[in-house]
């Protein structure tokens, strides 16, 4: 793995990867550590940090079932975004796309009562949590859990913080029981 071939092969692959997303900081620490400053291409895209790897792809497909996110376009004006780079109607913004994207492409915002994730041009609503009425997932999100789960099981629309009370104060209902 340290033969000069090989060596040679990672500095073109980083290259490229440079010319690729130039602004994708993991990409530019791995050519620094390589000793590249300045890739031999041309900058494909101006202030792009996607590499094309395709995780988000794949990563809403397992998860949802859905194509909220794809590939667009061919060659070298391939990109990642909705489909028909629209407004993607499928996304229920549970946001497993941004979190397995790894020159952190894909970003997801909660603004309000919104979720707004600028690279599927799409902005959920945000349920609010019945324990303390803060925003805490989109409506879509806790739709599509309700929808897997089917009719016998209902989800609570409470979020992680108040979830965590409530199992605590049964917990300690349960132990002053036991003693």
């Amino acid at each position: 793995t340290d033969t000069p071939e090989v060596i040679k092969s990672r500095k073109t692959t980083l290259e490229l990867l440079l010319t690729l997303a130039p602004n994708a900081e993991q990409v530019r620490l791995l050519a620094e550590q390589m000793g590249l400053e300045t890739p031999r291409f041309a900058d494909r895209v101006e202030n792009n940090s996607c590499i094309l790897c395709g995780l988000c792809v794949r990563a809403c497909r397992a998860v949802t079932g859905k194509m909220a996110i794809c590939f667009l376009n061919r060659g070298v004006d391939r990109v990642v975004g909705p489909p028909f780079d629209r407004t993607s109607k499928e996304c229920i913004g549970c946001n497993v796309c941004a979190e397995v994207c790894p020159t952190g492409y894909i970003q997801s915002q909660d603004e309000g009562d919104q979720r707004k994730i600028a690279t599927l041009k799409t902005d959920l609503e945000l349920a609010c949590c019945d324990g303390c009425g803060k925003p805490f997932a989109p409506v879509k999100q806790l739709e599509h859990i309700q929808e897997k789960i089917g009719e016998k099981f209902v989800a609570e629309c409470v979020c992680s913080v108040c979830r965590r009370k409530k199992t605590a104060a049964k917990l300690h209902e349960i132990t002053e029981k036991l003693s």
